[in-house]
């Protein structure tokens, strides 16, 4: 969908390859509802291969309850599922990786080196084991160097090899909301975030003296798009002068949601944006 301002800015707004329409007929973007959809065996059919942090993080911690948790047979199977869901830790950034096991139900990791925070947690639940995905941390200078989508294709490898399904995610901090938005990521709650895209767009759309007729589209284009969708398309916004609208809506925004590594939907998506 293309929008024309009377300013000479026009909004360029673009779905994923490989998007499917909305229910209410509206443009679609990708993942499938968690509640809903077709579902598939997690098949480790991702055209990738493993690429573990090299060298991995000295581990600490409770590593023998990490083993008991059922996250590795033994500790070199430990340090390679270390390796695979922190190699998005620059190389040269020297950093040991705690693990914890709180009772039968979490097992988390951490790593706190100063200029490196990350935290995830595996949960027991009823449906089987899933994951908590927290907060990611890099220094300045190692952001937008192309570590998230490594990490994110390991993510996916390591997570179908331990039969995850479910991935709930805590996106904020500087640049959590956008990686999550154009990772298939849906909103908890799908109603406020719109909310408050909207009013962010009023007020970059002063900010960036977009006209009347533009503004009302992106707002438009905000509202009219379902709930799966909202997130991944809001992103992807952008004008015709290679403003990157999208991301400044959802720079710095903090909201939680879940990846469905069940959803077919979602995984051809992740396979086409992941490549």
């Amino acid at each position: 969908m293309q929008l024309r301002g009377n300013g000479g800015h026009r909004l360029s707004e673009t779905g994923p390859p490989g998007a499917r329409k909305a229910a209410s007929g509206a443009a679609g973007g990708i993942p499938a509802s968690r509640d809903s959809g077709p579902t598939v065996e997690l098949a480790n059919d991702w055209p990738w291969a493993p690429d573990p942090r090299d060298p991995p993080p000295k581990l600490a911690g409770d590593l023998q309850g990490a083993i008991d948790f059922g996250l590795a047979a033994d500790e070199a199977e430990l340090i390679e599922l270390t390796a695979m869901i922190c190699s998005g830790i620059p190389s040269d950034i020297d950093c040991t990786a705690r693990w914890q096991r709180e009772g039968t139900i979490t097992c988390s990791v951490s790593i706190d080196t100063g200029e490196v925070k990350y935290h995830q947690a595996f949960k027991r639940t009823s449906h089987g084991l899933a994951v908590y995905q927290g907060f990611f941390w890099l220094p300045e200078g190692s952001r937008r160097r192309g570590f998230a989508k490594r990490t994110a294709r390991n993510l996916v490898l390591a997570y179908d090899r331990l039969g995850i399904r479910q991935v709930d995610v805590d996106a904020g901090l500087v640049d959590g909301g956008i990686v999550w938005a154009r990772l298939g990521a849906r909103a908890d709650d799908p109603d406020g975030e719109r909310t408050r895209l909207i009013q962010k767009a009023r007020r970059l759309a002063q900010q960036l003296s977009l006209d009347e007729d533009l503004a009302d589209g992106i707002e438009d284009a905000l509202n009219d798009v379902s709930d799966d969708d909202l997130l991944s398309r809001a992103v992807r916004i952008q004008l015709e002068d290679g403003t990157k609208f999208g991301e400044m809506l959802l720079s710095g925004t903090s909201w939680t949601g879940c990846w469905d590594l069940g959803d077919e939907v979602l995984r051809k998506y992740l396979r086409d944006v992941l490549k």
